[in-house]
């Protein structure tokens, strides 16, 4: 859980605001996550951490002032307003009452990932590896990746606003293998969202692993598509992807 001092992050804005500057903003964040890799009915991976850090911007005249911290001490972090206050000007006192606000969007988790026990999770990777392996003799490989994310939010400003958020999000994804002993070709299905792992709930994972299986059999046996021009139609599943990475990298330039 992130936990911040009320008091110290008034403090903050008052000092980051107590000269000339005429806004200030903090931004601070956790991430507790969890991933784990199955290959070949192995565990090959599995990673777990929690970061978390807290940065301070202060906007005066037309300039920006920015500092950063993973060190949640008081000390440290008055320190770091100071840092973005711009100095040589008429320092004055600023009171800071912050009123707390309501996220616009709320997306309630029901089931957090961080309380799953591990192996919970891994039972769902080997009966997913099972499913996709029972489809077909030709399926040679399987791999199946998890991962789950709590990502906790504190915003203030120094327009005595105050906003707090924590966030789910989950992905499960498969990946099979297969091959005649000639041409080899792949299946993968995913699934996951803004979600807690009440996603397991409402999730089919044998039907998620049978659907991966089923494609990399159909496109083994499958005739070679005719060659030449033609046109085509993008399905809404990955055709954004498709058109980011086509064209969407070259308008990525800070311009």
């Amino acid at each position: 859980m992130l936990t911040l001092d009320e008091s110290i992050i008034k403090k903050m804005l008052a000092k980051a605001t107590s000269s000339e500057a005429f806004y200030s903003d903090i931004f601070a964040e956790q991430r507790v996550a969890t991933s784990i890799v199955l290959d070949d009915g192995k565990i090959e991976k599995i990673s777990s951490g929690r970061d978390s850090g807290i940065g301070i911007r202060t906007l005066f005249e037309d300039t920006c002032h920015y500092a950063y911290s993973n060190d949640f001490s008081g000390s440290a972090l008055l320190e770091l307003a100071s840092s973005v206050s711009p100095r040589g000007r008429n320092e004055r006192s600023r009171s800071m009452n912050l009123m707390k606000e309501n996220p616009s969007l709320s997306l309630p988790i029901e089931k957090p990932p961080s309380e799953i026990p591990l192996k919970t999770k891994i039972r769902l990777l080997q009966q997913a590896e099972n499913a996709a392996r029972k489809f077909s003799r030709d399926i040679k490989q399987v791999t199946i990746s998890y991962s789950d994310l709590i990502q906790e939010l504190y915003i203030a400003n120094s327009n005595k606003n105050s906003v707090s958020e924590s966030r789910s999000y989950m992905l499960f994804s498969i990946n099979v293998v297969a091959t005649d002993g000639d041409s080899i070709q792949t299946g993968r299905e995913t699934s996951g969202g803004m979600i807690g792992f009440e996603l397991f709930e409402e999730l089919d994972i044998e039907e998620l692993s049978l659907r991966a299986s089923e494609r990399a059999i159909r496109m083994l046996y499958s005739k070679n598509a005719p060659s030449g021009r033609m046109p085509v139609v993008i399905s809404a599943e990955a055709g954004g992807t498709m058109i980011h990475e086509a064209i969407g990298h070259g308008l990525e330039a800070d311009l």
